[in-house]
């Protein structure tokens, strides 16, 4: 058995496509008193655990699973953020 790493993907929205949730909170946070605050853009963080040789592997493993389903190509691009060993007592 491999070891297990945890790799980190960022999908976000691409530029020039609008984001309701984010001007939403935008507007939220301007009601509460947050006007230092001039935008907010939106992300998803999607954690792996991926079985694989080593990090290289799992990052493309990871690359290759979100191309084919973790983000809409059309609206989103995505950042693979991370690809750390996960630690036997990190497993429970």
């Amino acid at each position: 058995m491999s070891p297990e790493y945890k790799v980190g993907v960022t999908v976000s929205t691409k530029k020039g496509i609008l984001q309701p949730d984010a001007n939403a909170v935008h507007k939220a946070l301007g009601s509460l008193g947050f006007d230092t605050v001039t935008g907010v853009r939106m992300e998803k963080l999607i954690r792996l655990i991926i079985d694989a040789p080593n990090a290289v592997e799992a990052r493309k493993i990871a690359k290759d699973a979100t191309e084919k389903l973790l983000r809409n190509p059309v609206l989103e691009d995505y950042r693979i953020t991370s690809a750390t060993l996960v630690k036997p007592e990190q497993k429970k």
